[in-house]
């Protein structure tokens, strides 16, 4: 029987996992801090952990995968950090930045030092519009 590309996705945010032990390198184990489910975050459902196929692609398709881009939100600190990594991956990538990505940045409302980006980037970065948002 041939199993290539039959895998199943079990996804959860950063801190739903816990490391299973002390380790002294960057590499090691973690473990779900409960069972796959739904929370609320600030108003807006969030899909703290997604076992299976399924599971991820309903969260996803409800649009519960991932931090919602609140305009004027608290953390200052979030919001230039993602318009920093906008601006650079834009920058390093694009020959003309999407609306998309220009409409974020405005949204964010970045400071004039946002271009500190904190000594970390993203290695992957996802901006999903939703109809709700237009």
């Amino acid at each position: 029987m041939n199993t290539l590309g039959h895998f199943q996705i079990y996804f959860a945010t950063a801190d739903y996992l816990s490391p299973t032990k002390k380790y002294l390198s960057q590499y090691g184990k973690v473990k779900a801090n409960g069972p796959c489910h739904i929370r609320n975050v600030v108003g807006y459902e969030e899909c703290a952990a997604a076992c299976g196929n399924f599971a991820f692609a309903k969260a996803l398709y409800r649009m519960q995968i991932g931090t919602p881009v609140i305009p004027k939100s608290d953390n200052l600190n979030t919001r230039n950090w993602l318009a920093s990594n906008l601006i650079r991956l834009a920058s390093a990538t694009l020959e003309k930045p999407s609306e998309l990505i220009n409409d974020v940045i405005r949204l964010l409302e970045p400071t004039d030092d946002h271009n500190d980006g904190g000594g970390f980037g993203a290695k992957y970065l996802v901006i999903i519009k939703s109809e709700r948002d237009t």
